[in-house]
């Protein structure tokens, strides 16, 4: 495969509708790895915003100037937050489709996980809590005598 049919098959990955941007950025990152000449990190990080065709997402992580991929990731994890909130956001204003009140479904609120989606504010805040009320793990004998 020559870099030109490559550069051709890479842009017709772009980030789909129902994946964050994250899972973009990595999936994206992947195929570049297999180009068959190297590629330098800026043409990399390139490549990989021009397949996020929202501007809305697009803009602010090309703003960064990310001097990595492993920087744009972390903008992406932050812009995903961000992408989440205004999805819950947007679910809580549409109407329901059902007699049932959004909290009565299952599976359904600002609560609920998915692998596929940053958790939001709430969410966090529910797991620092939770964390915060598990005890410390006692010291082992060794332990108490080493630090007295």
């Amino acid at each position: 495969m020559t870099m030109q049919e490559f550069l051709n098959y890479q842009a017709q990955r772009t980030l789909r509708e129902n994946e964050t941007i994250t899972e973009y950025v990595y999936a994206k990152n992947a195929m570049l790895e297999k180009a068959p000449y190297n590629l330098a990190t800026e043409e990399r990080i390139s490549l990989i915003l021009a397949g996020i065709t929202d501007h809305k997402w697009a803009n602010p992580l090309a703003a960064q100037c990310c001097t990595s991929v492993t920087d744009l990731i972390d903008r992406a994890t932050m812009l995903d937050c961000r992408r989440s909130t205004e999805r819950d956001q947007t679910d809580d204003k549409t109407p329901n489709p059902t007699n049932q009140k959004k909290s009565e479904r299952v599976g359904s609120g600002t609560n609920t996980f998915s692998p596929f989606r940053a958790p939001n504010r709430k969410t966090l805040l529910q797991l620092q809590r939770a964390w915060s009320s598990i005890p410390p793990v006692p010291k082992t004998e060794n332990e108490r005598h080493t630090t007295s």
